[in-house]
């Protein structure tokens, strides 16, 4: 009887309109300035996000934590290595430094440019293959940092009805990263530490052909994880809440 009353509670709670939380900004839809307080509500909301607003769907992102894991394969000719990244973590998502946003109301898209003066990213690391003429099988951890990363992000918007109140959902989300630098660091890939070295020199001297290689991956990882954190304040706050004047 408990367990069936708590998951009533759930429910209840998940499928309950909530107003935006107080200490959101609100914005006019149809204000002269409604872009700037776009952006500013934006930032704002996110910094708020140290902690969690689990009735909104909302975890910490300080750091975000992935829930799924990222595969990756590199080649040439005188490298290849199959790679694995797990238990995900990025630190810095509430330091930033700069936020543009901008709702298109006709075609209901938000556009969205955020600049963050550092991300650190660490996980989990499995690979497989050979560098040079050594072979690499190790699981081990590698960190990265992402030194004032852009995120150029494109929400379409769609718009739907439940119990007669007005919703939004996100679809087909877009990513795009651009940033000033990354450095990296895996542990232990060989038993020998001057090759460790020699490795992680070569990955940091190469940053910009590893980021190419990454952005075929990781960006299309991200919107995902962001889409749905999104959908999950969405589904929950009606339209006319989210923008005032709607």
């Amino acid at each position: 009887m408990l367990k069936f009353v708590c998951v009533l509670v759930a429910l209840v709670t998940f499928c309950a309109t909530l107003n935006l939380p107080p200490s959101f900004k609100k914005c006019k839809l149809r204000s002269g300035a409604f872009d700037q307080c776009l952006s500013t509500a934006i930032q704002d909301a996110i910094q708020q996000l140290k902690k969690p607003l689990p009735e909104y769907g909302l975890p910490s992102i300080e750091p975000f934590e992935a829930p799924k894991e990222v595969f990756l394969e590199y080649g040439n000719e005188t490298t290849g290595i199959r790679q694995k990244y797990f238990k995900i973590k990025i630190g810095g998502f509430t330091k930033i430094e700069k936020t543009s946003a901008r709702f298109n109301l006709e075609r209901k898209i938000l556009f969205l440019n955020i600049t963050f003066s550092e991300l650190l990213f660490s996980s989990g690391y499995e690979a497989r293959g050979r560098f040079i003429l050594y072979p690499i099988d190790v699981s081990t951890t590698v960190a990265m940092k992402i030194i004032k990363p852009t995120f150029k992000v494109v929400f379409n918007l769609e718009e739907y009805e439940k119990e007669n109140t007005k919703y939004f959902r996100a679809l087909d989300s877009f990513l795009d990263i651009v940033l000033d630098g990354m450095t990296y660091d895996f542990k232990n890939i060989f038993q020998e530490e001057v090759l460790n070295k020699e490795f992680n020199r070569g990955m940091n001297g190469k940053w910009q052909n590893i980021v190419g290689f990454l952005q075929a991956t990781f960006p299309k990882f991200w919107i995902t994880l962001f889409e749905q954190t999104f959908n999950n304040l969405l589904e929950r706050v009606p339209a006319s809440d989210l923008f005032v004047g709607l």
